[in-house]
């Protein structure tokens, strides 16, 4: 017969007690984009560099830890049309912030073409530390 895998409810970094695992807190501030339009033809951009960027703040005041993020470019007007989703993961230690950023590179030939669209960027967390609390 073969082993069981089931959840006893019970978790094995969890100590005797009242004690529960809890995220940190953190802080997300200072999003910025920056687009630049590298190349042009008839007044379109049809080269477009766009750099994203967030400042992660570890507010604990003894954990430390990786910070998982997701960057997220899309189109301004039409948020559905995606360019491309980008993880991120930078080790804070206690009481610090760090920069995180990516850029992307648009190209396109036609005034319809991404590279001439307005962008936007969003940031997502996706894991954080945690630490035990009695």
């Amino acid at each position: 017969g073969g082993g069981s895998s089931g959840d006893s409810g019970e978790s094995a970094e969890t100590p005797s007690g009242n004690c529960i695992e809890r995220l940190i807190s953190y802080a997300l501030k200072n999003s910025k984009i920056n687009s630049i339009c590298q190349d042009s033809q008839q007044g379109y951009c049809t080269d477009k560099l766009v750099d994203c960027s967030v400042n992660v703040f570890n507010l604990d005041k003894e954990t430390s830890g990786n910070f998982n993020l997701l960057i997220t470019f899309f189109e301004k007007n039409n948020p559905e049309n995606v360019f491309g989703s980008f993880e991120k993961t930078e080790f804070l230690t206690p009481k610090t912030n760090k920069t995180i950023s990516h850029s992307v590179n648009l190209i396109s030939r036609t005034s319809e073409g991404n590279a001439n669209k307005e962008i936007g960027c969003d940031f997502t967390i996706i894991s954080t530390p945690t630490k035990i609390v009695c």
